[in-house]
């Protein structure tokens, strides 16, 4: 499978649609989380919206798509550069292969994980926000367990599947030396640490920084359609791409991509629609402020404006 491949099967109509879908879970979910839409503005409307721009195909498909943008071109970006660098990369020699396992878990734990929690979102007293501003989603004990069960049976199929079985798997997910199971293990490693350790906490950090800049723009510009998280993520995405490129034509051969990395590389660019789709909404709640007499008002969804008393 070569880079064009790859390109054909990211444009195709199943992967966009579901990018758009996870980006609209993500905005939905701030919806859930937001206090402050349930004071100056009709909540239970908006997620009404939400849950029926989730049915539609065609809504939101060409903004989820472009904001997700740094998360996709980061994954493939961030794949392509463990590829490269698998000769330099000793220590995995030392590292026993966990087989099927690493295609397996990503799939269906991160996505099942996920989506899991912003379904029990739809009960909106299983969501709170905690003192950082973070959403907590109360889910039941027992989707835990079956989290865990999940889990347990995979790693368990994988250690006791029979090797015939487990061969024909691996000829499906085209990964049938170690070596490339063990770099498929380092890359849902690095992605799972970026995504939730680096990529999460700048995007909110950055989202924060938008919320007030709009706000101490709108006392004096009014209708500003600047977006600094925007600006950042295009400059993003354009560097992830020319080191895409560079490192491509470095390695001067076709790069392939196996059918279980391709799984993985989905997983964590779905988890990173969901994200895009949170501080986009974020960041279109906050341009929907706007000041008068020099008293910062809300303009909610039915162009009601409304005096707001106090932002925190």
């Amino acid at each position: 499978m070569t880079f064009d491949s790859l390109l054909k099967i990211i444009s195709s109509s199943i992967i966009i649609g579901l990018i758009s879908t996870f980006f609209k879970l993500g905005e939905w979910s701030q919806i859930v989380s937001s206090r402050y839409l349930e004071q100056y503005d009709n909540k239970k409307e908006l997620l009404q919206d939400a849950r029926n721009n989730l049915m539609s195909f065609k809504e939101h498909l060409l903004k989820g798509i472009i904001t997700t943008l740094p998360f996709i071109t980061w994954n493939i970006t961030l794949y392509i550069a463990i590829q490269y660098s698998s000769d330099r990369l000793t220590f995995l020699n030392y590292i026993s292969s966990s087989g099927v396992f690493i295609y397996l878990f990503p799939p269906l734990v991160f996505i099942l994980f996920q989506s899991g929690y912003l379904y029990f979102a739809t009960d909106i007293k299983r969501v709170s926000i905690n003192d950082q501003g973070r959403i907590k989603y109360d889910h039941p004990v027992w989707y835990s367990y079956v989290i865990l069960f999940i889990g347990v049976l995979i790693f368990l199929m994988d250690r006791f599947l029979e090797p015939e079985a487990k061969s024909m798997l691996n000829d499906y997910l085209q990964v049938n030396d170690e070596k490339t199971i063990q770099l498929s293990g380092f890359f849902v490693l690095c992605a799972f640490i970026s995504h939730f350790l680096i990529l999460k906490p700048i995007t909110r950090d950055l989202a924060l920084i938008e919320d007030y800049r709009i706000i101490q723009r709108t006392k004096e510009i009014k209708n500003d359609q600047t977006s600094l998280l925007g600006i950042v993520g295009l400059i993003f995405t354009i560097i992830m791409i020319l080191i895409a490129l560079i490192i491509t034509l470095s390695i001067r051969k076709d790069l392939e991509f196996p059918i279980g990395d391709l799984i993985n590389i989905y997983c964590f660019i779905l988890l990173g629609a969901v994200l895009s789709g949170q501080r986009s909404k974020f960041i279109q709640i906050s341009k929907n402020h706007f000041y008068k007499n020099k008293q910062l008002y809300y303009r909610n969804s039915k162009g009601k404006q409304i005096k707001v008393k106090n932002r925190l």
